[in-house]
């Protein structure tokens, strides 16, 4: 709330000045997801997928010696024919766990950019700048997760690998994928535009109060209401 003193006139005047969210979606309206902005909508989604999909399994990698494919959390039993556990007290060295804590970081990071790229469209901050502000944000939260995604491929240099090395399996590679798509989303929204600012279901209301103070002391408050574009 602010306050602006008058001149010798004795008048005061006195707004409410809000910063409002409002929701921007109506089924029969036209698809504010135009030119630029779809690309990154479907390629966070891809990313998002493709990067905490695989985690759970056991055929990140494979080791060029024995053929044995290895996950994070789960390693592919030959004889049974299907992801085991890892054993308790079985050495996870430095790279394993910093591959471990890159993969929930790049998935965490990676989900709410996703979130952040579908919402954009339906819901909007009363300032523009603000909507493209966010947007920004959710452009490098993407690059950010496309960093510790491939940090999770650290395990590639774990003690899972023997002298022989280990090279990426199927899982590997679709992680690999999400890496890449969160890249791409990430400079594609950079260089492109928010979604559309479609008209809101329900305009908000930007009141300002004005009092003035007359002569004889009685205090008059007019209340204008406004709808904010």
């Amino acid at each position: 709330r602010k306050l602006q003193s008058g001149g010798d006139d004795g008048i005061a005047y006195m707004s409410d000045e809000t910063d409002l969210w409002f929701l921007c979606f109506d089924p029969s309206s036209r698809n504010p997801y135009t030119g630029y902005s779809w690309i990154p909508v479907l390629t966070s989604t891809a990313a998002a997928i493709c990067s905490i999909a695989p985690l759970p399994f056991c055929k990140l990698v494979s080791n060029k010696g024995s053929g044995s494919y290895y996950g994070l959390y789960q390693y592919y039993d030959t004889n049974y024919g299907q992801c085991m556990n890892y054993p308790d007290g079985i050495d996870v060295d430095s790279s394993w766990r910093t591959a471990r804590a890159f993969a929930i970081i790049g998935g965490i990071s990676g989900g709410l950019s996703c979130l952040w790229f579908w919402f954009s469209g339906v819901i909007h901050h009363s300032s523009p700048s603000v909507d493209k502000l966010r947007w920004q944000a959710s452009a490098a939260t993407s690059l950010f997760a496309c960093l510790s995604v491939g940090l999770s491929l650290l395990i590639l240099d774990s003690n899972l690998c023997d002298d022989s090395g280990c090279k990426l399996a199927s899982e590997g590679n679709v992680i690999l994928a999400g890496c890449i798509l969160f890249g791409v989303t990430g400079v594609v929204a950079f260089l492109g535009f928010p979604p559309e600012r479609l008209p809101p279901l329900n305009p908000p209301e930007h009141h300002t109060v004005t009092t003035t103070i007359l002569p004889d002391g009685r205090v008059v408050t007019d209340v204008v209401v406004t709808a904010v574009r």
